[in-house]
């Protein structure tokens, strides 16, 4: 059974104190030392993005509480994983665990995301592509499902259903549904920084790495990771002249070149 949200829940996380570096550091150590109350030290001090992350996945239908727990989850998971020592904040590593886990959930339970069967319907979903996309505007349609290499009939199938899950719903006198737009909560600054420390994190670990890269495994890396748009392995394998098993092997060689950076990365002063 799922807990509901309470009603006071962005006050109260308001009043947690905010973690320092140094903070974060020591409460790890006692954490791997055994110590619980550490973990959900750094567990609280967390849950304001859990908050933050789940408001934007609304949008798919699913109740903020059951995203929340799920996040928390994610965190979780975050927290018994983190090393500090890496340079990187909590903050912005569990947002990995996070959205990860909201994800998980939304492609499990939303009954508008069983139709996402395939990589290129699915990362146009999770897109902020579609937020706000009027169906009846073919060109902008057209240009979607161009970006994304999907029918404009289906950019517009999406478009139509994720209409009805950020609104609340009244029946005319006639039977059909009149959609009244929810108002949508304003994006989370602190939130807004660590994505934007996120995908820095990620940029400088990919320059560090380089020298030790090929040139296909740098290309592999920026075209799958880096760019706006996910490349998949079969385009990647034509623009090189490789077979997309061989791709794939040099993609997880290129990841193990970025985690070996990423272990002995230290913080910049």
């Amino acid at each position: 059974m799922r807990m509901p949200l309470p009603a006071n829940i962005s006050r109260a996380l308001k009043r947690i104190p905010r973690l320092s570096a140094t903070e974060e550091k020591d409460l790890v150590v006692k954490f791997r030392r055994g110590d619980s109350w550490a973990r959900e030290r750094l567990v609280l001090s967390q849950l304001r993005f859990v908050i933050s992350i789940a408001r934007r996945y609304r949008r798919h239908g699913c109740p903020l509480p059951d995203l929340v727990q799920e996040g928390t989850v994610g965190l979780l998971e975050a927290v018994k994983r983190f090393n500090p020592d890496r340079g990187t904040r909590l903050s912005t590593f569990a947002m990995w665990w996070i959205r990860a886990a909201m994800q998980d959930y939304v492609l499990r339970s939303g009954s508008i995301v069983r139709t996402v069967t395939t990589p290129k319907s699915r990362t146009m979903f999770f897109s902020p592509t579609l937020r706000g996309l009027d169906p009846e505007n073919d060109s902008a349609v057209n240009a979607i499902a161009e970006r994304f290499g999907i029918t404009s009939e289906k950019v517009r199938s999406f478009a139509y259903r994720m209409e009805t899950p950020d609104r609340a719903i009244d029946t005319s006198p006639v039977g059909y549904p009149i959609a009244k737009p929810l108002a949508v909560a304003e994006p989370d600054p602190e939130l807004v920084l660590a994505t934007k420390q996120e995908r820095l994190t990620l940029v400088k670990l990919l320059r560090a790495a380089i020298p030790g890269m090929t040139r296909r495994e740098r290309h592999i890396l920026r075209r799958r990771f880096l760019g706006e748009k996910r490349a998949s392995r079969n385009k990647i394998g034509k623009e090189l002249g490789l077979s997309k098993e061989r791709v794939r092997q040099l993609e997880i060689r290129a990841l193990d070149k970025l985690r070996a950076i990423a272990a002995v990365a230290q913080p910049a002063e």
